[in-house]
């Protein structure tokens, strides 16, 4: 699995990443979407959400998204999003930059 993961990784043009790396993005952007953390909990098999809050739950913003969103939250708004580009992700397809990827 993790050959192949490896091999993913290189034709997509990005950084390796574990599995280990996939499940904490998985779930902090399931938490930055505002999925209720005890369907997180159930979905990932944690018995407690500290165990998903403490160890899978990340800051993948920048500085400046980060800075964005508090402020926007103390002044009751909503956050500035940057431009991602979504696209289905296709075997072989190299997937570079600000771009999401989405299973068909």
């Amino acid at each position: 699995m993790a050959k192949k993961l490896m091999l993913y990784c290189e034709r997509a043009g990005i950084s390796q990443r574990s599995m280990h790396k996939i499940r904490k993005t998985y779930i902090s952007t399931l938490i930055d979407n505002r999925i209720n953390i005890n369907e997180i909990r159930k979905l990932v098999g944690h018995e407690d959400e500290r165990t998903t809050f403490g160890n899978y739950c990340y800051n993948r913003f920048s500085d400046k998204q980060t800075e964005n969103a508090i402020e926007a939250a103390l002044c009751g708004n909503e956050p500035k999003k940057e431009q991602t580009n979504v696209i289905c992700f296709e075997p072989g397809k190299v997937i570079k930059g600000n771009q999401k990827v989405c299973s068909l």
